[in-house]
């Protein structure tokens, strides 16, 4: 039953930070928000620990907990390991789309990007797009069909399955990842694997360096 609780209050803290309920640059306390989740002190410290641990959150002893602040050397260290999984990724399905044009990846990819198109950017909740954003880029992780290379890409490294790190993506330009997105698309339909590699590159270049310019 500890065990269930801790789990209970990781994925609920979890969820208060994906529907950006922990806001960028505030302090929280342990009791204000166990109270909030009704649950006891025990599992949710215990969650808090292991946030802490995966560096998504910093814990300030006496003082509580504020999500985690990446300095200069971590950002950079993570835009360069997402630039080579999904520099790779996105190869791998360009070489794939060569012999399987309409393979599952691509239909994934296509209809993850018309939702995209026909979304509201402008109103769209920091979950919703998030969530469109992070799946894109898990589908093209997913289609080099290696779970181990799939798990690496999840490891705390990168940018994916971080949303406490996209909290301060309010400085982005939603129509401008958009954009990335349908140039990636379109690299992976011509089979263009310079025009693909390009996009990605400078996807990943836009955000690092918004996020560097706004810390």
């Amino acid at each position: 039953m500890s065990d269930l609780l801790k789990e209970q209050a990781y994925h609920k803290l979890m969820a208060m930070i994906l529907s950006a309920k922990i806001e960028e640059g505030k302090m929280y306390s342990l009791n204000k928000v166990t109270e909030n989740l009704g649950l006891s002190r025990t599992p949710v410290r215990d969650a808090l620990q292991r946030l802490n641990d995966e560096k998504r959150i910093d814990i300030l002893p006496s003082r509580g907990f504020c999500l985690h602040v990446m300095d200069d050397d971590e950002l950079h260290q993570r835009y360069h390991f997402s630039n080579a999984i999904e520099g790779y990724a996105i190869m791998h399905l360009i070489e794939l789309c060569k012999t399987d044009p309409k393979n599952r990846y691509i239909i994934e990819l296509e209809r993850l990007l018309a939702e995209m198109e026909h979304a509201d950017l402008d109103e769209m909740s920091f979950k919703d797009f998030y969530e469109l954003d992070n799946d894109f880029h898990n589908a093209l992780i997913k289609s080099v069909g290696d779970e181990f290379f799939n798990n690496v890409s999840k490891e705390n490294l990168g940018f994916i399955d971080h949303p406490e790190i996209h909290l301060s993506g309010k400085y982005l330009d939603r129509r401008q990842i958009l954009n990335y997105h349908q140039r990636i698309i379109e690299a992976i339909q011509k089979k263009d694997v310079y025009a693909g590699y390009e996009a990605i590159m400078e996807h990943g270049k836009y955000v690092y360096e918004m996020y560097l310019a706004n810390k």
